[in-house]
């Protein structure tokens, strides 16, 4: 958390007005600060009258640029709720309720964005899975061949190291037109593929 040793201008100011706001208040703006901060755009200040406290337009703006500050940080270096509400209490005044409050909105974040990566992975491989599904229906596999790959990094994340499987699949079409296309896979769904293509052909051998 070395970034709260050189905070910007008017940070502390800014933070010491978190301790006058109930905590519903404090909760709405840290939740907007913090989904900000992990969608990386600027942050929409609630209104007043979603904030049980008199403070101006200006101040209320105020008080999302710091808390956006803190959650930057944390993401940046990667923190956890037990370091944010650490460094919180170390490095500013805010009461104990608050800092935990602040922590707790992250921590709660975290969680979200996560689940949400994990349903658009699950997505994205399910479509993976499908697409090679759907290829092996238009018509006879003539061939199939493999090569294994690393993912190195995403859009999404720096650093993601998983093995995957590229596949190239020969299909001799109704019409008689022979086509290869090409489908990428984890390693899961290819062993699970293999062993649909193992069952299949033992039963057409069965028919014949």
């Amino acid at each position: 958390m070395d970034f709260l040793y050189a905070p910007p201008a008017g940070f502390s100011a800014s933070v010491d007005l978190l301790n006058v706001l109930n905590i519903d208040s404090l909760q709405t703006i840290a939740y907007e600060s913090c989904v900000s901060a992990f969608e990386k755009r600027t942050v929409v200040p609630p209104s007043k009258t979603e904030i049980d406290v008199s403070f101006s337009d200006d101040q209320i703006a105020s008080l999302c640029n710091a808390l956006c500050f803190l959650y930057n940080g944390c993401l940046r270096s990667k923190q956890d709720k037990k370091t944010l509400y650490e460094a919180l209490r170390q490095h500013t005044d805010l009461e104990d309720n608050v800092n935990m409050a602040i922590a707790k909105v992250y921590s709660r974040i975290c969680k979200l964005q996560m689940a949400h990566l994990d349903d658009a992975k699950r997505s994205e491989d399910g479509n993976d899975m499908n697409q090679a599904k759907s290829i092996l229906s238009l018509g006879r596999l003539v061939s199939m061949k493999w090569s294994m790959g690393m993912t190195i990094s995403s859009s999404r994340m720096k650093k993601v190291q998983k093995p995957f499987v590229r596949l190239q699949l020969t299909i001799a079409h109704c019409d008689g037109e022979i086509k290869t296309y090409f489908v990428t896979l984890s390693i899961l769904q290819f062993q699970e593929l293999r062993q649909e293509i193992k069952l299949s052909r033992m039963v057409m051998a069965d028919l014949d």
